[in-house]
């Protein structure tokens, strides 16, 4: 059951060389098969490879989920280095036997309760590699992400996987064996079908959601464009522009007055006070409110933009240092308080990021990164700040993320792509582009990137830092369950639950992580 075919296919070449247990030679008709006490040496590479195969089996009595014989661990032998990958095991003799094991790949958390952090760091002792890995240990059944209160069917009050890792290295401790964490696994998600709780407000309609973001205490604001079906208000009241709801998903209240705040709005920043920023892209200004709904500040004037004759049919001119041309993102530096505007929702607006301090005054601005041959038109659509300082700017118009350092200075592109599933011979395809909107893991390395991609109609699952993609969530375009209706707005809470609001679909649906 943890013969993954396809993800073997995705990561061999013509090079790769398969070694398998007899129980799946079925399914990988090119493994070379070898079984317990088999050995093989492999040339072909910078160095020649020793394998040898051990047995990976339980110690349950009765029938097992694991019998010996039926899986191998593995010892490989590179540059004078032994390296033990244990396979799905628990402490058998043939581990403990071993001997000089430089670098140990150990499971954790064995259904039902077998291998915990505690067994398995028992073993790893036993076995005194210089070095341990640990895999395994990202069960659904045992745990969820950064929630110790989850319980799961076979490990009541399973614990998190950085308790889990925690615990291991404890009970290391004193061994003398370096423990190397890594987190090997990409998040799932299932989506939550009671949340959020019905009826909004009272009795609510919603128009499109053009964006959204969570508070301090994973409270969540969505950003509601009022643009109904007049009919439907027959049987509901229109909704106000900004709506908050809490983790239950219960409505705590609605506000605002679109004439005050602006049409058309696009994203939303909530700082630690309390207190939320707006960005309305159809106006020339971006405000900040208190959590009483107070207005706070604002920067540009309401209604003028920084174009050639200071109106919405103007050339940009991307350089007024308190004005915008259709502002699409903002985000807040914690460390330094600084506040980052994407200035360019829509062709014909401006296409720069703007940079002010605390108070609001102009630091600097700079566009987005185009070689000489790139005419592709400059659409920063999104923008967050990572912790490590990175400013992350979806550029639309080119499937791609831009990164920046704090002064603009590209640090790398992030490429997202799709394949369309009907013909395009005829019609017009992938214009709504693969980087829409983004948001980050909560974990404080900021692991995984979240980026809604409106041409597969999904989240796309990236790691951050190499900006691999890793995997992708949602069942496509539509309005059942699970589907998305041109996904305009993501953010994910402190739990690492993720969020989706729609702009066609007119609703918000949250995805909770396994």
């Amino acid at each position: 059951h943890h013969l993954d075919t396809a993800a073997i296919d995705a990561l061999s070449d013509e090079d790769t060389i398969l070694i398998a247990p007899a129980n799946s030679a079925g399914q990988l008709s090119d493994a070379v098969i070898m079984g317990s006490g088999d050995s093989r040496r492999v040339s072909g590479f910078e160095a020649e490879v020793l394998v040898e195969v051990i047995d990976a089996y339980d110690l349950t009595p009765g029938a097992p989920a694991h019998p010996k014989g039926d899986a191998n661990g593995y010892v490989l032998t590179v540059g004078g280095k032994r390296l033990l990958f244990a396979g799905v095991t628990e402490c058998v003799d043939d581990l403990m036997t071993l001997g000089n094991i430089d670098v140990a790949f150990m499971p954790l958390n064995i259904p039902p309760a077998r291998m915990t952090p505690a067994d398995s760091a028992a073993c790893t002792r036993q076995i005194d590699p210089d070095i341990v890995y640990t895999y395994h240990y990202d069960q659904s059944y045992a745990r969820r992400i950064n929630d110790p209160d989850y319980e799961g069917s076979s490990l009541p009050g399973g614990l998190s996987v950085d308790e889990t890792m925690d615990a291991f290295a404890n009970a290391l401790e004193g061994s003398g064996i370096e423990y190397r964490q890594s987190n090997w696994y990409p998040p799932r998600f299932e989506l939550d079908s009671n949340w959020p709780r019905l009826p909004l407000g009272q009795r609510w309609l919603t128009g499109g959601l053009g964006g959204m973001c969570i508070g301090r205490n994973d409270e969540v604001f969505l950003l509601n464009r009022q643009n109904v079906v007049e009919d439907d208000l027959d049987a509901a009241l229109r909704a106000p522009p900004i709506l908050q709801l809490d983790t239950e998903g219960n409505t705590v209240k609605g506000w605002g007055d679109a004439s005050l705040i602006g049409g058309r709005l696009h994203d939303c920043h909530a700082n630690a006070d309390g207190s939320l920023w707006l960005v309305p892209a159809a106006t020339g200004h971006i405000q900040l409110w208190s959590a009483n709904e107070e207005l706070l500040m604002q920067i540009g004037e309401a209604n003028v933009f920084d174009s050639s004759d200071e109106s919405r049919s103007g050339q940009p001119r991307n350089s007024d240092r308190a004005q915008f041309f259709l502002p699409a993102a903002i985000d807040v530096d914690e460390s330094t308080g600084e506040i980052f505007v994407a200035d360019g929702e829509l062709p014909g607006g401006n296409s720069r990021i703007v940079v002010f301090d605390s108070s609001g005054a102009f630091l600097r601005q700079w566009r987005l990164q185009r070689d000489g041959n790139d005419q592709r038109i400059e659409l920063p659509h999104c923008l967050r700040v990572s912790n490590d300082g990175l400013v992350y700017v979806c550029d639309r118009r080119a499937d791609r993320i831009q990164v920046f350092d704090r002064a603009g200075n590209l640090q790398r592109n992030i490429p997202l792509s799709f394949t369309a599933l009907t013909d395009a011979s005829d019609r017009v395809s992938g214009i709504r582009g693969n980087a829409v909107v983004l948001a980050f893991s909560p974990d404080p390395q900021q692991q995984f990137l979240y980026v809604l991609n409106q041409n597969t109609v999904a989240v796309e699952v990236l790691e951050r830092t190499s900006g691999d993609w890793l995997t992708r969530f949602g069942e496509g375009p539509g309005r059942y369950p699970g589907q998305f209706e041109l996904p305009h707005g993501i953010a994910v809470d402190s739990k690492g639950n993720v969020y989706v609001a729609e702009q066609e679909g007119r609703r918000v649906q949250r995805f909770l992580l396994r």
